[in-house]
């Protein structure tokens, strides 16, 4: 069972991770042309991919929101989203380590692994 300092602390995190999400989606999908190049990658060729997968990541965004909302209900979108963040941490670590992609994208990881580890947190605590 959670205390009260702590449904405060999951429903700030929840909303900020919310944040977190929308910022980096909406920025890539109006400024990838000039965000890619700054980190000397090229947009492709088929930008469609690129803005359908921004999508995706603005709406996990909206379920982190509904769970920052009321914390007592959608835990299934907080495990979905645990796993897409470990998705994006084990991709992103590969890429940096491959050299395929600038070693600065690591630090959006590093945020998304600090969010997995407060996810998992919150899971075992609200038992």
């Amino acid at each position: 069972m959670l205390s009260k300092q702590q449904k405060i602390f999951y429903k700030k995190m929840f909303f900020f991770s919310a944040i977190y999400n929308w910022i980096i989606s909406i920025s890539f999908f109006f400024g990838y042309k000039a965000i890619l190049p700054l980190l000397s990658m090229k947009p492709p060729i088929y930008s469609v991919f690129l803005l359908i997968m921004l999508f995706f990541v603005f709406v996990i965004g909206m379920g982190y929101y509904w769970v920052s909302s009321d914390i007592n209900k959608n835990h299934d979108i907080i495990k979905m989203g645990a796993l897409m963040k470990l998705g994006v941490v084990v991709l992103i670590s590969w890429a940096c380590l491959s050299n395929q992609i600038h070693p600065i994208l690591i630090v959006p990881a590093i945020g998304d692994l600090i969010f997995i580890l407060f996810f998992i947190s919150f899971l075992k605590e609200y038992k």
